[in-house]
């Protein structure tokens, strides 16, 4: 009875043992196997969770209208890839950009030319687009042809997918690339819209309008109407100085409205004049303005004796003539000499200042030749005038007289000139 009780705490006592034995034998195991797993986690770290770089770092799409159904709309992308990624004709890199195409939303429009696609490159500059083949259904690159910097450009005008092959070119890594795609698509209706743009790499030869590699999103807002109307008045002016002025009058001279020109003693054996009528007017007229001139006398007029005039008989035209010491004349005309003149500010499309026909001398109306006047008479005459808006457009007016040998005797003789000023809005 003892012999067996000494046995079986002997079997219980080495199954305790084997028991314990064989834990820190599987925890030395388990310790060895994290070791392991922890030197092959660092030198070999998953990939699982990891995502490559996009190929573009940012995207922006710029509409020239927004508005709903806008036709032959122009598309600029702008473009920018990573550091260390580049758009070359190594192996034909594909840019690709997929509308939402249907007949609520993007539409090509018209007939597709290279000439509508202008791209550029940092550094590089603008890269020459070398063909294009656009179809509805299909997408198709055409060949690539020989030249530096090519790319061709495919079209599927009934998906709206656009492609762009790089055939030639080294390319710029991390370059800003700019498209702009002309008068080519027709906005849809109003909403936001997803638009997806790719950049595949190393498609050597096999690009398909399938690009891969990382894509990234612009989103446009396509709204009822872009517009905002916008209207104003401005109202119509019109500013008109005169002054008997001594000497040449400017755009900038001050004057003081009317005065006296006073024509001293006349005598037969020679004309006469004394000082200026400067002339000035401001306007925002779109067909400019015109000077007028009326004599009240129709002559120079005694007025202690009213039968008394110079010329005898009253003057009631305007014809231009000549005027000659000895024979009785009264008339003007327009400095023709340097200073005589000038336009001031001109308005937009250019101003031209023009002396009435009757009353620009012949172009030889100066203080010491006189020879050719306009009569003044009691009929309005135009004496100059301006074909736009103009800023202070000036002109100097010449008073000539002239008498004869029999000429009554007056110290009175006397007449008045009014101006009057009139522009066309």
């Amino acid at each position: 009875m003892l012999r067996e009780q000494l046995i079986a705490g002997w079997k219980t006592g080495f199954n305790l043992f084997c028991v314990i034995g064989m834990k820190h034998f599987v925890m030395r195991q388990i310790h060895k196997m994290a070791i392991v797993a922890v030197l092959v986690a660092t030198i070999f770290p998953s990939t699982a969770g990891v995502v490559s770089a996009a190929e573009f770092t940012s995207a922006k799409l710029s509409l020239s209208r927004v508005q709903a159904s806008a036709v032959a709309v122009t598309n600029t992308w702008t473009l920018v890839l990573p550091t260390g990624v580049d758009f070359d004709g190594t192996v034909d890199d594909e840019i690709l950009i997929d509308y939402p195409a249907s007949s609520a939303t993007f539409a090509a429009f018209g007939t597709w030319v290279t000439g509508d696609f202008t791209l550029t490159e940092t550094t590089t500059g603008t890269i020459t687009i070398g063909d294009i083949t656009a179809a509805a259904g299909s997408f198709t690159y055409p060949t690539c042809t020989a030249g530096a910097n090519d790319v061709v450009v495919a079209v599927d005008t009934t998906a709206l997918k656009i492609g762009l092959k790089r055939c030639t070119g080294a390319g710029v890594a991390g370059a800003t690339l700019t498209l702009t795609i002309a008068n080519r698509i027709s906005n849809g209706t109003a909403g936001t819209y997803v638009i997806p743009v790719a950049h595949e790499e190393d498609c050597a030869g096999t690009c398909s309008g399938s690009a891969n590699d990382d894509t990234i999103n612009v989103a446009i807002d396509i709204i009822d109407s872009d517009q905002v109307a916008t209207n104003g008045t401005v109202d119509p002016t019109l500013t008109f100085e005169i002054s008997a002025v001594a000497s040449l009058c400017d755009d900038t001279t001050v004057l003081v409205n009317g005065g006296t020109l006073s024509l001293g003693t006349i005598t037969s054996s020679a004309i006469t004049r004394s000082g200026y009528i400067c002339t000035r007017l401001s306007t925002n007229a779109t067909d400019g303005a015109s000077v007028y001139v009326t004599s009240t006398n129709g002559g120079l007029v005694s007025t202690s004796q009213s039968t008394d005039k110079i010329p005898d008989s009253q003057q009631t035209s305007t014809s231009e003539g000549a005027i000659s010491a000895g024979t009785e004349k009264y008339g003007l005309c327009i400095e023709s000499g340097a200073g005589g003149t000038g336009i001031g500010t001109q308005g937009s499309g250019g101003t031209t200042l023009t002396a009435n026909a009757n009353f620009d001398g012949n172009g030889t109306c100066t203080a010491g030749a006189g020879t050719t006047v306009g009569v003044l008479s009691t009929a309005t005459a135009q004496t100059w005038s301006i074909n736009r808006p103009a800023l202070n457009a000036f002109a100097n007016l010449h008073v000539f007289t002239a008498v004869s040998t029999v000429t009554e005797a007056h110290t009175d003789y006397a007449d008045t000139l009014t101006f009057t000023v009139a522009s066309t809005f």
